[in-house]
C-alpha cells in the first residue's frame, strides 16, 4: 500500500513553452495565488486503482490525515495489508 498527496491549483502558470528555433515566446503570468484542492489517496502495489480518494481544501496536517485514515482508509483495507511509510 502506497500514500500519497498531490494539490492542484486552478492558477498555475507553465513556464515553459515550445517555439520554432531562434523565436521568443512571450505570455503574462499571474503572481496571484489560485484556489488550492489537494488529493490523497491510496495505491495498492501492482494495481492500478485509488483507494479511498479524498479531495479537500485544507492544507495536509495529522488532523487531516489521521481522519482520512480512520475514516477512509482502514475500512477499505482487505487483511492482510502492509502500509509503507517513505
Amino acid at each position: 500500500m502506497f500514500i500519497d498527496e498531490s494539490e492542484f491549483e486552478d492558477n498555475q502558470d507553465c513556464i515553459y513553452a515550445w517555439s520554432k528555433k531562434g523565436k521568443k515566446v512571450y505570455g503574462k503570468q499571474e503572481r496571484k495565488r489560485g484556489k488550492r484542492e489537494n488529493l490523497l489517496p491510496g495505491r495498492r502495489k501492482n494495481k492500478k486503482d485509488l483507494i479511498a480518494p479524498i479531495i479537500f481544501k485544507a492544507t495536509l496536517n495529522a488532523v487531516v490525515f489521521e481522519q482520512w485514515y480512520d475514516q477512509h482508509l482502514l475500512p477499505s483495507l482487505k487483511i492482510p495489508s502492509v502500509l509503507l511509510h517513505g
